[in-house]
């Protein structure tokens, strides 16, 4: 995960080693403006592509990979979105294709089977990392396509777990960040760039159910969180793949949002 400065990273690269280790993310303090997310994003969009200039966005056809899509057309940016899509998709995807024909932006489609989703989860994820994200799978794929035509990949993590609201929920639990896969290559989670955006992200976090929040940051429809829809046989594979696992921790909080607030505030008061 490249962010600015290196100011959040975390230590995945360390199951290579420890297959039993802990996932931990560090935070490294440096000074920051505070900005609206508006501002925010657009200066994370346009840091990241003045380092990059092929640019390729995992777009799952979620709330977050798809502002990040209209982010970059309304700054005039080229981008080149890369779709995953099979049977157990096939819902979530559809926004996915309908944005870029609203856009009138053309994707890279790369299809597979479910059996090869639940291949790559069990070999790329779970063998490889002891992990335990399916959201993992497509962003491999988007990234080993990105970085074969020598471009950089973002994708649309950000800091507010998607299963729970503020202030009852901690502020950030991470899945394993799938790019560490490729420690060689650059991918970007715009949305986790810098402190800046991270800030007004959580700052304007309120009580809501997560997807009505980020419909609303967003400035886009709301819609549910959408769930891979796999058979039973399918789900059975699932279950088998995921007992293999030795169960370290794979998730990252850093407590409630006033205190996480107060610890990036203080950098600018050092």
């Amino acid at each position: 995960m490249s962010t600015e400065n290196n100011w959040l990273s975390s230590n995945l690269s360390d199951r290579f080693k420890d297959f039993n280790s802990d996932f931990e993310v560090k935070l490294t303090p440096q000074k920051f403006k505070y900005l609206s997310f508006e501002d925010a994003s657009k200066e994370a969009a346009l840091k990241i592509a003045n380092k990059n200039e092929n640019i390729f966005i995992s777009l799952s056809g979620g709330l977050d990979s798809e502002y990040i899509l209209v982010l970059y057309h309304h700054l005039k940016i080229p981008v080149k979105p890369i779709i995953i899509t099979f049977k157990a998709n096939e819902l979530e995807s559809s926004y996915a294709f309908h944005i870029c024909k609203k856009l009138s932006i053309t994707p890279i489609v790369i299809k597979i089977t479910n059996e090869d989703f639940l291949y790559i989860f069990k070999n790329e994820i779970v063998k490889k990392i002891n992990g335990n994200g399916l959201n993992m799978v497509p962003v491999i794929l988007s990234s080993k396509y990105a970085h074969s035509n020598k471009g950089s990949l973002i994708t649309g993590e950000h800091v507010i777990y998607d299963d729970h609201s503020l202030p009852e929920a901690s502020v950030c639990e991470w899945d394993l960040y799938p790019e560490t896969l490729y420690p060689e290559r650059e991918t970007y989670t715009l949305l986790n760039y810098t402190p800046e955006i991270v800030y007004s992200i959580v700052n304007q976090f309120d009580e809501s159910e997560v997807q009505e929040f980020k419909s609303k940051l967003y400035n886009l429809n709301y819609r549910p969180k959408i769930k891979n829809i796999f058979t039973d046989k399918e789900i059975k594979l699932y279950r088998e793949s995921r007992n293999i696992l030795s169960c370290p921790k794979t998730t990252h909080s850093f407590g409630k949002k006033d205190v996480f607030l107060n610890k990036l505030k203080e950098w600018n008061n050092v």
